[in-house]
């Protein structure tokens, strides 16, 4: 499958889904409040906990199928893992429905909400967490077998379900129980979707499954050792501020928190896709000894995420009240949502930059690295997210944020960079870093001077964004060609 249309698929999905959580989730929080939004947003937080149940095995999973798509170790290896998820997650999912109660009455800091029907709600989100973690899996094998666009698909459909035709639902029960009753009844359906996707593309009958033998998840114990290890220190980075907001701050400033949290997700939610297309290319490549290649695919995705990542950070740094407005037509919006929102789009730009390193390093199967320095990285974090919150709000669980990523992003490419492109740091840093940023920052920072003199309102001032990222854009792509790696097959 070519990279260019894997990226498109990738892109359209993210797009796709971006899309939808933008247009409805205001529809949400009109229906059902922003306190309620808050419980809506806590779902996220248990679903990150839930997957470090997955102990590695989804990206496990997706690297063994890019590397070698048999169908008898495919299918050993996916029953196995199936088995082990439904009993890890299985478990966790029964811990946070015993222990509903005690969340909502020692944890959340339920203000206008009904005890009672949150309780509900809670429970039914920890249904849901088993069929969304499996969903995962299956959709981390179509990535690897290069079936991104079947995974993207169904992601699309899966998103206009669960996300969009909930609001027809609620109009008519407005609810925290009844919008999660659909959240788990779509899950499910698409769980089994997504699975006979998967067996589709391994030519296997929907309900095919192999019996359970740890000799086939042996070999893989390693490196899904160690990427357990990174799924368990990102999800305490991605988590970790909105765990401790949901603790010390009322449901509704968490609701804001965690609308400015979407918000900023734009820089990495628009590059993850190119990364998540070139990962098994570059595994591919790097297995059959093809490195003049890797390094030129490399090169060239460091480019586009490095400007792309750069663009939509700059706009929401820059132009992020007139953005929110908007967005949830509530021209009163506390000031502090903008001023968060900024703060977490420049933590969110070095997420996206150090997106490249991490995927190279796990082309090569090596995760150590990455993950001793992101953990040393984290045991700082933690201390900090708890005081600077308690101490500045909001903008202390942004201002760690910021420190966090920026720290991940130095020390891991450094590290990577290093070990595989030695002789290449001052290039890579240049071209692939400092010249892209810089052709994305500087046309925003111009529009948004150009704003303050003669916009007459948040529409306008957008319509300035637009056309600084228009130039940009015009800039980018005279000075910095980005011309596909020469290869023999197609790319």
């Amino acid at each position: 499958m070519s990279l260019r249309i894997n990226i498109a698929a990738n892109y359209f999905g993210r797009a796709y889904a971006m899309a939808a959580a933008y247009l409805f989730i205001p529809f949400y929080v009109a229906i059902l409040g922003p306190s309620a939004y808050g419980v809506i947003a806590f779902y996220a937080v248990m679903l990150a906990i839930a997957a470090l149940a997955d102990v590695g095995l989804s990206s496990t999973f997706a690297r063994e199928a890019a590397r070698e798509p048999a169908k008898p170790k495919l299918i050993n290896l996916l029953s196995a893992a199936e088995r082990i998820l439904l009993v890890g997650v299985g478990a966790l999912s029964l811990a946070a429905f015993a222990g509903a109660g005690w969340i909502v009455e020692h944890w959340l800091n339920v203000e206008d909400l009904d005890k009672a029907v949150t309780v509900n709600a809670l429970r039914l989100m920890a249904i849901t967490i088993t069929p969304q973690i499996l969903i995962s899996l299956y959709s981390a094998g179509l990535l690897g077998l290069q079936r991104q666009v079947s995974a993207n698909a169904i992601q699309a459909l899966f998103v206009t379900c669960r996300s969009g035709l909930v609001i027809a639902v609620i109009l008519w029960k407005p609810d925290l129980p009844t919008f999660f009753l659909w959240q788990l009844g779509s899950t499910i359906l698409f769980a089994f979707i997504t699975r006979t996707a998967l067996m589709s593309a391994m030519t296997l009958p929907w309900s095919a499954i192999a019996p359970f033998r740890f000799a086939s998840v042996q070999p893989h114990l390693r490196y899904a050792g160690g990427m357990l290890l990174l799924t368990v220190i990102a999800g305490i980075n991605s988590q970790l501020d909105k765990l401790v907001v949901s603790r010390s701050l009322t449901l509704s400033e968490f609701g804001y928190y965690s609308l400015a949290s979407l918000l900023a997700q734009i820089p990495v939610a628009l590059t993850t896709p190119i990364a998540v297309a070139l990962f098994p290319k570059l595994t591919e490549q790097i297995a059959r000894g093809e490195t003049a290649r890797a390094y030129g695919y490399y090169k060239l995705c460091a480019q586009m995420i490095a400007f792309i990542g750069a663009l939509a950070a700059a706009c929401l740094v820059l132009f992020s009240r007139e953005i929110l407005t908007i967005w949830l037509q509530q021209p009163s919006l506390p000031d502090i949502v903008a001023q968060v929102t900024s703060m977490l789009a420049i933590g969110g730009l070095f997420l996206c930059l150090s997106l490249l390193p991490y995927y190279l390093s796990l082309a090569h199967g090596e995760n150590r690295v990455i993950a001793v320095l992101s953990g040393l990285t984290l045991l700082a974090s933690v201390p900090l997210t708890i005081i600077a919150i308690s101490r500045y709000g909001l903008v202390g669980a942004a201002s760690v944020w910021i420190a966090l990523n920026l720290t991940n992003y130095v020390a891991v490419t450094l590290a990577v960079h290093r070990k595989y492109y030695r002789d290449r740091l001052t290039a890579l840093a240049l071209d692939s870093v400092v010249v892209p940023v810089a052709l994305a920052a500087v046309p925003l920072y111009l529009a948004r001077l150009a704003a303050n003199e003669w916009a007459s309102g948040p529409v306008t001032a957008v319509l300035w964004a637009a056309a600084g990222a228009a130039v940009a854009l015009g800039a980018f792509g005279t000075l910095h060609r980005l011309p596909l790696p020469k290869s023999h097959g197609s790319v």
